[in-house]
């Protein structure tokens, strides 16, 4: 990486990285609950959530976050799925609907019945092989399983929420929740699990990070996968290689800054 492309991206982080860019970011959304534990459960919703306008996400995320009251984990904890699947009756992102958000939640509760929280699950398997494409596999395996199990066969929509990293899939949301839960709390992320080494983790790669990247020189790839995650996080680590992904939160605003009037 030339000295003009690390003066720009310590430039843009310096800049954007900041909790007042937080008002056009789900994360925005997650921080409105009080505990921690809170934070785990709407984190993963938020972020399987993310796609399309960011103000659409925010704008489901709070209807469905309305239905669940302010105690997320009582509303886990203590609602069947029928129950569930009443409270989110109507509420719909894209082409996912109140079943699959009501399945999602499920999923959450299971989790945590078996494991004791979502950061014991993902250690289940990264503790296991080190391997953070086989990790994330398990990992969303085990609420696709889920899900298949209390709906009697595979939701496609559903399904769309998990990616399978062996498809090649940049499985951007995925990896947008490992980096909120865990990166240190420093104002954008949240710093919850441990266990994970920052280091260990790969960019969330959307069309905004793509971009920037491109224009970086930090990807010559079109396709916006997992190598090019791949790529994108390589070169990164040459700014910091215990936490190459800090960047990601500044790059991802300043590319949406770029695309917008």
């Amino acid at each position: 990486m030339n000295p003009e492309t690390k003066q720009r991206i310590q430039s843009t982080f310096k800049r954007y990285h900041r909790p007042a860019c937080l008002a056009d970011d789900p994360l925005c959304v997650v921080r409105m609950f009080a505990q921690p534990a809170d934070w785990e459960m709407a984190g993963l919703v938020a972020a399987v959530l993310a796609y399309g306008r960011v103000e659409q996400i925010i704008a489901a995320l709070n209807r469905i976050f309305e239905a669940t009251g302010k105690n997320l984990s009582a509303f886990v904890f203590s609602t069947t799925y029928g129950e569930k699947t009443t409270a989110f009756a109507g509420i719909k992102h894209r082409f996912n609907d109140s079943v699959d958000i009501a399945l999602l939640f499920e999923g959450v509760k299971q989790a945590y019945a078996r494991h004791g929280s979502l950061n014991k699950l993902f250690l289940s398997y990264y503790k296991e092989n080190h391997s953070a494409s086989a990790s994330l596999m398990e990992f969303a395996a085990f609420f696709r399983t889920c899900a298949r199990a209390i709906f009697g066969r595979e939701k496609k929509s559903f399904a769309f929420l998990f990616p399978c990293p062996s498809a090649q899939s940049a499985c951007k949301r995925l990896h947008l929740f490992l980096r909120w839960m865990v990166r240190k709390d420093d104002g954008i992320d949240l710093g919850l699990w441990k266990g994970v080494p920052a280091s260990a983790l790969l960019i969330p790669v959307d069309t905004h990070i793509a971009r920037a990247a491109r224009l970086l020189g930090l990807t010559k790839r079109s396709a916006a996968d997992w190598t090019m995650a791949e790529e994108i996080t390589a070169e990164l680590r040459t700014l910091d290689p215990h936490d190459p992904i800090k960047y990601d939160f500044a790059l991802c605003t300043a590319g949406k800054m770029g695309v917008r009037p």
